[in-house]
């Protein structure tokens, strides 16, 4: 997705600001950190620069402006059994003065060292409530993080592909002599000559087909766009069952004696993650790294290049491998 870094915007300190259109539609996208332990005056100077920021975006005309980040502020509006400090007073104010609704309710952050201390520091606050379609707190995915992750989703009519199913077929575990000897073995003139052109056409797909099923592996397989590709069906179960486990423990009031349970299950589920992601880039770097895996590729997409231009002295490639070889030889200058 492209955006613009609004960088000519008023921007307090750890800020990010991007402008993102959809559908013709300008977003605002703010999200910002304002340190813990600021003195009255840093945390003033950050407020009134966040209010310059409001104003000017005002005179933007966006479509939604969406403000998200740790701002450590606290107010019992928005979590009613935490606690009202100035800087949350100051940010309710703000918020209230642009028509911004803060949409998180529940807390976001535990200190690892106090089980029991339980805050809402991390805010969601857009001037269009109503497009809210999602607001929930979701479990963390790291083992060193304390903070919970806040989930919204709005509907700007932009939608992600929704999953769908597909045929995949696994060439690289192909049993290429079993196809070779199948094909090899059927009498395909006696029986497309005896028929007319359109049932030997029916007949040689179905019959092709017939064989690949039989000897290269394949399956049906959802694709979902907005996931990683190393994500796997056995960790999306994993983590829904984990964040099952996360929500009824918030609905009966986080009991501290039950937050160990659910970091361990933290922890695996990040351990489950990285092990998935690393058996698949050290799979993708195995196949990038074969000379074979490029010189497919360019011949595929430059039929213009062809084996006697790229072998040395433009002598016989005599198979493909002593072919990919000399043009990884060859690719070996331009490095």
């Amino acid at each position: 997705m492209a955006v613009i870094n609004r960088t000519d915007l008023p921007t307090p300190q750890y800020t990010l600001i991007l402008e993102i259109t959809m559908n013709r539609k300008k977003v605002l996208f703010i999200h910002s950190y304002r340190k813990a332990g600021q003195t009255t005056t840093q945390a003033e100077n950050f407020a009134n620069k966040f209010d310059d920021l409001l104003e000017k975006i005002g005179e933007l005309n966006t479509y939604i402006t969406i403000i998200t980040g740790d701002f450590n502020a606290h107010h019992k509006d928005w979590y009613d059994k935490g606690i009202t400090d100035s800087i949350g007073t100051a940010f309710k104010e703000i918020f209230d003065n642009y028509c911004l609704k803060q949409m998180v309710n529940q807390p976001t952050y535990y200190n690892p060292r106090n089980p029991n201390s339980k805050t809402l520091v991390d805010l969601v606050a857009t001037n269009q409530p109503s497009l809210v379609t999602a607001n929930e707190v979701h479990p963390p995915l790291h083992p060193t993080f304390h903070h919970y992750i806040n989930f919204v989703k709005l509907n700007l009519k932009n939608p992600v592909p929704s999953p769908s199913k597909r045929f995949v077929w696994h060439y690289n575990r192909a049993n290429e002599k079993a196809i070779y000897d199948s094909c090899k073995g059927n009498n395909w003139r006696q029986t497309i000559v005896t028929q007319d052109a359109e049932s030997s056409i029916n007949y040689f797909n179905e019959t092709a087909l017939n064989v690949c099923k039989n000897f290269i592996p394949h399956e049906d397989k959802t694709i979902r766009p907005k996931d990683p590709p190393w994500i796997t069906q056995s960790i999306r179960n994993f983590y829904s069952n984990y964040k099952r486990k996360f929500k009824r423990w918030s609905k009966r009031g986080s009991p501290p004696e039950q937050k160990a349970y659910l970091d361990d299950q933290k922890n695996e589920y990040a351990n489950l993650v990285l092990a998935a992601k690393e058996k698949y880039l050290k799979k993708l770097g195995n196949q990038v790294s074969n000379p074979l895996y490029w010189a497919k590729k360019i011949l595929v997409c430059s039929k213009e290049i062809n084996q006697q231009k790229l072998c040395h002295n433009n002598s016989t490639c005599s198979s493909k491998r002593k072919f990919c070889h000399k043009f990884q030889r060859k690719m070996h200058h331009f490095q």
